[in-house]
């Protein structure tokens, strides 16, 4: 489940805000750099998301960050990715806060440090990430530092829910399915399981499947 969060966040389409504005400086940069990546051409967009960096577009050092921690037109280098996400962090990017935290979680170029994960996660989620709000529920559902909370997930992937996620819906429809943190409900999984396989999500609409046909095959 961490990876596709990574996987998905990793979406240069995607790691834009509202900053994207022609007007903001770096931008055109930055859209040079997303045709370039979304075509593989990785050595050209680095060139370009560092040169949008260099101009001051605060998503482009976090995509700097992505292709080294990726290995992506330059050799796999997780210090390099966490110090170009460090510098995110440093402009105001959300999302950079979302990669530091997975680095951490996963120990890839740092120790693995669960407490410094659920720090960068939170950091995001004050700011309005849901992808973070979804990290910081898998880790407490898997009880990465602690023992796991499953109370306390079902309240985080709300969070996340609540703002049309679909990743958030689906976990909320394995709670339900499951009984974590919440009274077993297979009518509410399929409520979950259903808003999120509208918006596209398909492990949601395989969990889907899955359950009605375990419910038509009981007595």
């Amino acid at each position: 489940m961490i990876l596709v969060l990574f996987l998905a966040l990793g979406q240069w389409n995607v790691a834009a805000d509202e900053d994207s504005a022609e007007t903001v400086p770096g931008s055109e940069m930055y859209t040079e750099a997303v045709k370039a990546a979304s075509v593989s051409q990785y050595g050209k967009a680095m060139a370009f998301f560092e040169e949008s960096d260099h101009r001051g577009f605060k998503d482009a050092a976090r995509c700097v960050g992505i292709l080294y921690e990726q290995g992506q037109g330059v050799a796999q280098d997780y210090q390099k990715a966490m110090e170009w996400y460090r510098t995110g962090c440093a402009k105001g990017d959300v999302n950079a806060y979302v990669c530091m935290g997975l680095l951490y979680e996963l120990g890839e170029g740092v120790p693995q440090d669960y407490k410094a994960a659920m720090e960068q996660y939170k950091k995001a989620a004050s700011m309005g990430s849901v992808t973070a709000n979804n990290s910081i529920g898998l880790m407490l559902y898997k009880g990465e530092g602690s023992a796991p909370d499953y109370s306390q997930a079902y309240l985080w992937f709300k969070k996340a829910a609540d703002k049309n996620d679909p990743s958030g819906e689906n976990f909320l429809g394995l709670l339900y399915e499951y009984g974590h943190g919440i009274p077993h409900n297979n009518r509410q999984a399929i409520v979950w399981y259903k808003k999120s396989a509208k918006q596209g999500n398909m492990i949601a609409a395989n969990n889907l499947e899955k359950l009605q046909q375990k419910m038509a095959a009981q007595p």
